[in-house]
């Protein structure tokens, strides 16, 4: 402690100087505060130790607290970004692996089974249609008032090209390269 005995300190200044080596102040607040009347003196304008730790303790952070504070809270928030990207990481290796127990497919190949899938159905109904199409002429008679009779057969036919479709199968697309 500048010029005075470690009981006390004889000036504001020399309260603020010590106050600013150990605690998070400035010393205009350490003067603000005085003048508020935070820091008591006594009589003779002296300030001892006593009241100077009271009012430390009461209004101030000491320096190593405040850092403690500081680390402390970025400790928290590495845990927090440490903890959501193992969460992200874990989320990741759950998902690549139901990819390869085949529970999901790339995108891509989905479209192109889903394009490959619509065109089975088109030329398969198209493929019915034409391969069935004596049975359709021969149905209605050549008469428009069998249209009843064409439809239920055309409505067969079609329901079996959907059944066929419905069910398991695997097949190859071959596209071409395009110019």
């Amino acid at each position: 402690m500048p010029e005075s005995s470690p009981e006390s300190f004889k000036n504001i200044k020399e309260v603020a100087a010590y106050l600013v080596r150990e605690y998070q102040v400035t010393e205009r607040s350490v003067y603000n505060h005085a003048k508020k009347g935070y820091l008591g003196k006594k009589k003779n304008g002296v300030y001892t130790l006593t009241q100077v730790n009271k009012y430390a303790r009461d209004w101030l952070t000491q320096k190593d607290a405040y850092a403690n504070t500081q680390e402390e809270e970025l400790n928290r928030i590495r845990i927090k970004i440490d903890m959501a990207l193992k969460q992200e990481q874990l989320k990741a290796i759950k998902f690549k692996n139901e990819v390869e127990q085949g529970k999901y497919i790339p995108r891509e190949d989905w479209e192109r089974q889903l394009a490959g899938r619509a065109i089975v159905l088109e030329t398969g109904i198209k493929g019915a249609f034409t391969a069935q199409v004596g049975e359709v002429v021969e149905t209605a008679g050549g008469q428009t008032e069998n249209t009843g009779k064409v439809l239920t057969c055309l409505f067969e036919i079609f329901d079996d090209a959907l059944n066929q479709f419905a069910a398991p199968m695997e097949f190859e697309i071959e596209f071409g390269e395009e110019e």
